[in-house]
């Protein structure tokens, strides 16, 4: 009786006809999610990006002590060359579960002997339908999961070929940036000085409606923090030992480069060093020792490289005059 309610299956009786409503997806490279899209676009060729800036400047000693630099600067940037994006677009099937059971359903009312015998068992034909998609579901592909690539036609694999997927650049939109750089050092003694700089950017990331541009997932990213500073002194000791210490800040920025997307967090270095002049003993010879990162505080300057700990270095060197 089973065998005889399997043979009621026989594609030649009951035939299951259907259609799944595929949809276009792009690869996110840094995550692995599928970002479903409206259509494949066009990529035009790349054009050359028109940098224009303005700067001006000042530089100045007071009381032969202080030495101040300061640098504003405007600059903008068209048709600025994007991030490697993903290009190919993936083909899912969202709803292939549910068409797939709904075709099952009236396949299996199509055939009236199969039906009669499901019924006969207390089994409708969508709860024989649910039942087979249910034990099928681990085989079956998911919402995210791709069952084709879109590839174009003089890119079309071979028998036997996978398809390739498609990285490429673009240009859009226009970047304004405003920025300021300052630097002061401070001959306080003979032997004593102070040291300090700064940096200040407009902005660092640029959504679609700064680059004035209707794609919402067109953006840019400066890839360098908006304000960094470091400040820190040197103390040169008799008998030729120097001193030095430093602070350094990095405020937190985003990334987009290629496959490289997420947040830098914000830091703080210290860092300490000491030096000895060995010329009484060979004339142009130097032995420098330095720890970076004193505090040990492990960050990441950019995304994809590996965070930084404390660095000691020891450097010997030899000026020939």
């Amino acid at each position: 009786q089973l065998a005889g309610l399997i043979g009621l299956f026989d594609p030649s009786l009951t035939q299951v006809t259907g259609f799944s409503q595929g949809v276009l997806g792009l690869l996110n490279t840094s995550n692995g999610t599928v970002k479903p899209i409206q259509d494949v676009a066009d990529i035009e060729p790349l054009k050359q990006t028109i940098t224009q800036t303005v700067e001006g400047g000042y530089k100045g000693i007071f009381a032969d002590r202080v030495l101040v630099s300061v640098d504003v600067y405007f600059t903008n940037k068209k048709d600025f060359v994007g991030p490697l994006m993903m290009e190919t677009p993936f083909v899912l099937v969202p709803n292939l579960a549910p068409d797939l059971q709904a075709a099952l359903a009236t396949g299996i009312a199509n055939n009236p002997t199969l039906a009669a015998t499901l019924s006969a068992a207390g089994f409708s034909p969508e709860q024989v339908a649910q039942l087979i998609v249910n034990l099928a579901s681990s085989s079956l592909p998911d919402a995210s999961t791709p069952v084709a690539v879109v590839d174009p036609v003089e890119n079309a694999p071979q028998p036997g070929e996978a398809p390739e997927l498609m990285l490429a650049y673009r240009n859009f939109g226009n970047v304004d940036l405003f920025g300021l750089d300052l630097s002061i050092d401070v001959l306080a003694t003979e032997r004593l000085a102070f040291f300090g700089n700064l940096s200040v950017v407009s902005d660092d990331f640029f959504d679609n409606t700064e680059l004035d541009e209707s794609n919402t997932d067109l953006a840019l990213a400066l890839n360098a923090p908006t304000f960094k500073t470091k400040f820190g002194f040197r103390y040169n000791v008799p008998f030729g030992i120097s001193l030095n210490a430093s602070g350094r800040y990095v405020k937190g920025f985003p990334v987009l480069s290629g496959p490289f997307i997420g947040d830098v967090g914000n830091y703080f270095l210290l860092d300490i060093g000491a030096g000895y002049d060995l010329g009484r003993y060979a004339p142009g010879m130097r032995f420098d020792f330095s720890i970076q990162n004193v505090l040990d505080n492990d960050h990441r300057e950019f995304i994809g490289a590996p965070k930084i700990g404390r660095l000691a270095l020891v450097r010997l060197s030899y000026n020939i005059r």
